[in-house]
């Protein structure tokens, strides 16, 4: 992987990605653009623990590194949107944070929003109220008609099979790297290095953009805010500790979630109704896919064990 990233990334010219027609205005957003081949390099040496590379190529994202300019508005224009409004803007080629966006065949964005994939209560308290910034997160959360939560992301392009037909496909544009998670990765980087003050400040550009009635002095990271808030007398794992809480609620619905589980060994408790939590530790052999079924019978391979 990595050979390929330093191979290719001086091969991508974004002028090919240029065009002349007013209606396609934010079509690089749908190419690996250098901006999103950088974007993918931070996330890949993040997993390398090659944290010096993670913050190079953060840099580059960006030519003027202006993170706060790109990031999603939600405590200002994000903030004043209806839901149909959030729907349709959160995936749109033409949102400046969306460096790399993918349209896949699926009907998660029917789905996300429902009592089998989406956040309960507890879930949504443990993420959101109360908060490391002390103040209010801005995410616009809405109420389901079956006790969930849910912030409006995603909305379904559905294909008809045919000019008169009644049926086709559904599919969700997904963002696959945004300047949020360049920034996070750069934040988690420098909290590695135990450069603390640069990590903080990073977080502080994300909270700026995050807080209801945002004032720095109030809301803004510090190594007492987090003592206080984590109970963490080591500033370096109460840092790491709020850009993977920051993290997981700026990615609800969007699988990142993931990444941190495995990338810090992080247990998974999913509380069952009526019934024990099952929790998986960092070692837990359900965590690895199982082998496709008919790679197993038809090609001969041993499942992985459970």
């Amino acid at each position: 992987i990595e050979k390929d990233l330093v191979e290719g990334l001086p091969l991508i010219d974004d002028r090919a990605y240029e065009t002349d027609d007013a209606d396609a205005t934010g079509v690089p957003s749908y190419h690996f653009t250098t901006a999103a081949a950088h974007a993918f390099a931070t996330r890949f040496y993040l997993f390398r623990q090659s944290y010096d590379k993670v913050i190079e190529h953060a840099a580059r994202v960006f030519n003027n590194g202006d993170f706060a300019a790109n990031l999603r508005p939600w405590n200002t224009t994000y903030r004043n949107y209806s839901r149909n409004d959030l729907i349709n803007t959160y995936t749109r080629s033409t949102e400046k944070t969306n460096l790399l966006i993918c349209e896949t065949l699926s009907d998660w964005s029917l789905t996300y929003n429902t009592q089998k994939y989406t956040t309960g209560i507890g879930r949504l308290e443990e993420m959101f109220y109360p908060n490391v910034t002390g103040g209010n997160f801005a995410y616009s959360v809405y109420y389901g008609s079956t006790q969930v939560y849910y912030i409006p992301k995603f909305r379904e392009h559905f294909v008809k099979t045919g000019t008169n037909a009644t049926t086709g496909f559904s599919y969700t544009v997904v963002p696959l790297f945004t300047a949020e998670e360049v920034l996070l990765n750069r934040a988690e980087a420098h909290a590695m290095r135990h450069e603390l003050t640069e990590a903080l400040d990073d977080l502080n550009i994300l909270v700026s953009k995050r807080v209801v009635d945002y004032t720095p002095q109030f809301h803004n990271l510090n190594a007492n805010k987090l003592y206080n808030y984590y109970g963490e007398n080591i500033n370096q794992k109460a840092t790491l500790q709020a850009v993977l809480d920051l993290r997981r609620a700026e990615f609800l619905h969007e699988g990142l979630r993931w990444f941190d589980i495995l990338r810090h060994k992080l247990p998974v408790v999913h509380p069952v109704r009526d019934g024990e939590s099952i929790v998986l530790d960092p070692y837990d052999q359900r965590r690895v896919l199982q082998i496709p079924a008919e790679a197993i019978s038809i090609g001969g391979l041993q499942p992985n064990p459970r």
